[in-house]
């Protein structure tokens, strides 16, 4: 019987196999983790642009909130607004933003903001009759601001965003949503 020096042929396929199957793996868990990073930066783009949204109406809170009548009387968020409807639906045209000049008006600047969204958040445009904006003190069961009607007394914003996201990312749907409240 001879020693043979070196591999045979089972050996060398065993091993071409196990080091395939590894680096089919660590491809595998890539590109997952490419994807789960792809929705946190939205995530992050969402809250970043629900913020953004808050401080354009904060800039402009004199359009947005009643006045009162009597000193005793508290301020609060106007039912209606050039920002949203009694609904809660956003009053965006999807015109676009005049980009040659610096946005002034409030209508101008959510026309500019929404196009940062579109940029920002894929399919959101699609998704305009999702996004919310309205006077609310409370979120429902499955977290969405809840639109007060117009006796409401404050001045708390709920805010939810909606975007597409691949490969069901979000839960059972391609649709993901950010909400928030805040005190205008």
């Amino acid at each position: 019987m001879k020693h043979s020096q070196g591999f045979s042929l089972i050996e060398v396929l065993l091993t071409i196999a196990l080091v395939s199957s590894s680096l089919l793996g660590m491809l595998k868990l890539q590109s997952i983790s490419i994807q789960y990073t792809q929705a946190a930066v939205q995530r992050n783009a969402a809250m970043n642009l629900a913020y953004e949204l808050v401080e354009i109406m904060r800039a402009h809170r004199h359009e947005l909130l009643r006045r009162s009548t009597t000193p005793s009387e508290a301020v609060s968020l106007l039912a209606s607004t050039v920002v949203y409807q009694a609904n809660g639906r956003l009053k965006v045209s999807g015109a676009g933003c005049a980009a040659q000049t610096l946005a002034q008006s409030l209508s101008e600047q959510l026309e500019c903001w929404f196009e940062k969204v579109k940029t920002y958040l894929p399919g959101a445009s699609e998704l305009r009759d999702f996004f919310v904006v309205c006077p609310s003190y409370k979120l429902d069961a499955d977290a969405r601001p809840v639109c007060a009607d117009s006796s409401y007394r404050g001045v708390n914003l709920g805010i939810q965003l909606a975007w597409r996201s691949q490969n069901s990312l979000c839960g059972e749907s391609d649709m993901c949503i950010y909400t928030t409240q805040v005190a205008l």
